[in-house]
């Protein structure tokens, strides 16, 4: 076996044999490609929708070896994803698809390829656009996001679930439930989109210390409950922030949560345990 060579790439072989008599004839070259370097699944896929006619998706750009990205999509009730966009540029990290309409719910994921193969998908994510006029903002729902955490449920498949709110993690009573018909499930990732058929804004305004979980045929598919964080925090409300703008004491958020100051237009992130360790990142 020979080792330490590069990816995608052709070497010529040639042998011969050899004994204490002398040397034979090298026989034919033999021509061999490696295959392709594995890419790197993007991540981090965020979705925004702050103008009726439009979402921007973005993504973290994992892979240095890509010809491209593939954006897939689909809307709330279609079984299947199709290919929106099948060749944006190397190292793309943004893109806008002006082709959605007001007040319908769409479903993204995101992979990269070259000229053989591709990578594996991005986390899916689920966004609401505007209504065309009046009407229930994006930031009035708030967007989950996981893996479902039990090999019960199919890695690739279309299920009814049931998210419920409680609070605190050792919660008995769900303060909020909503029923899904059906939620995508795309190489183990589901994203689901809360408060569009229900008002879950008086639950995000009035408690501390959210937790949900999943459940899909039956199932609980997050591993025990799951801090609400992130999302939550884009409903423009009546929490109490400190002087910087940042959520204080909101919810027990993880490192690595983020809050969206919808007012300002700023953006934060958690870096330590303590509930002040938030930090402005962008505006």
């Amino acid at each position: 076996m020979t080792q330490g060579l590069k990816c995608n790439t052709v070497y010529n072989f040639r042998i011969r044999s050899e004994n204490p008599a002398g040397e034979s004839n090298w026989v034919n070259i033999l021509n061999r490609t490696t295959q392709a370097c594995a890419i790197q699944t993007p991540t981090n896929l965020t979705a925004d929708s702050t103008i009726p006619n439009q979402i921007t998706l973005n993504w973290s750009d994992n892979a240095n070896n890509e010809n491209g990205y593939r954006i897939f999509r689909k809307l709330d009730n279609d079984p299947n994803y199709e290919v929106l966009e099948s060749s944006l540029s190397a190292n793309t990290e943004v893109y806008t698809d002006y082709s959605v309409q007001c007040n319908k719910k769409y479903y993204y994921y995101v992979e990269a390829f070259d000229n053989t193969t591709s990578s594996g998908s991005s986390n899916i994510v689920c966004v609401m656009t505007l209504y065309c006029g009046a009407g229930k903002l994006t930031s009035e729902m708030v967007t989950i996001s996981g893996m479902v955490s039990t090999d019960q449920v199919n890695a690739n498949a279309v299920f009814p679930a049931l998210v419920k709110i409680y609070q605190g993690n050792n919660g008995l009573n769900a303060l909020y439930e909503e029923l899904f018909d059906s939620v995508s499930v795309v190489n183990g990732f589901y994203s689901i989109c809360l408060g569009v058929s229900e008002n879950i804004l008086p639950i995000l305004r009035q408690n501390k210390n959210l937790y949900y979980e999943v459940i899909m045929q039956g199932f609980t598919v997050t591993e025990g409950k799951i801090p609400l964080t992130g999302s939550a925090y884009s409903v423009k409300n009546d929490f109490n922030l400190n002087g910087s703008g940042s959520p204080i004491g909101i919810v027990d958020a993880p490192v690595g949560a983020s809050f969206v100051d919808i007012t300002n237009r700023k953006l934060y992130m958690k870096f330590g345990e303590a509930s002040t360790d938030w930090t402005l990142i962008g505006n």
